[in-house]
């Protein structure tokens, strides 16, 4: 299975499953909520820039920088505007069990970026990332293969100046 394949399973039922039941366990009132009135967008390939302390040639403060393979702006219930209750799920894919291992520096994804982060996984792989996660509440596991929602993570305090770089790619430069 390619990460292609899981990006459309995020985009497909797998992930209005997924969706549906994160919104369920994140508002209690969402319980009654048709799976259909919990609307939401996947954008591809969202870089999150930190200011490094070094200096380029002009002056300007470099900045190191990380793609999140997904992230997803979740939109639960058609007064969710008004309620403040829209949020952001961060998502690493992974497809083999190399690949889990190499990645070593999601953890910068969780400084702020999004209300929730997840690594999304072929199901095989899923007792090999549970293990691997087991030391982390702020990452959440979910199967891609099946829509299934394995470990809930706890909520990540967003600083609005990165959601709004965030919100500005997927707008204006827009991943896919």
């Amino acid at each position: 299975m390619t990460k292609e394949i899981l990006i459309r399973n995020l985009q497909g039922n797998e992930g209005r499953a997924f969706v549906t039941e994160l919104t369920q366990r994140v508002y209690r009132w969402a319980d009654f909520l048709p799976a259909e009135q919990c609307p939401y967008k996947v954008v591809e390939h969202l870089t999150a820039r930190h200011p490094a302390d070094e200096e380029e040639g002009l002056g300007l403060a470099e900045k190191e920088s990380y793609q999140f393979d997904a992230v997803l702006f979740v939109q639960p219930g058609s007064d969710a505007w008004e309620r403040h209750t829209c949020y952001t799920v961060g998502m690493e894919l992974k497809t083999s069990l190399e690949e889990l291992h190499q990645d070593t520096l999601f953890y910068h994804y969780m400084k702020g970026w999004t209300d929730y982060f997840f690594f999304g996984v072929t199901s095989d792989l899923v007792d090999k990332a549970l293990i691997m996660l087991s030391g982390y509440k702020e990452v959440g596991l979910v199967d891609l293969e099946r829509g299934v929602l394995i470990k809930q993570p706890t909520q990540n305090i967003v600083y609005m100046d990165k959601q709004i770089q965030l919100y500005e790619q997927a707008v204006f430069a827009g991943g896919r």
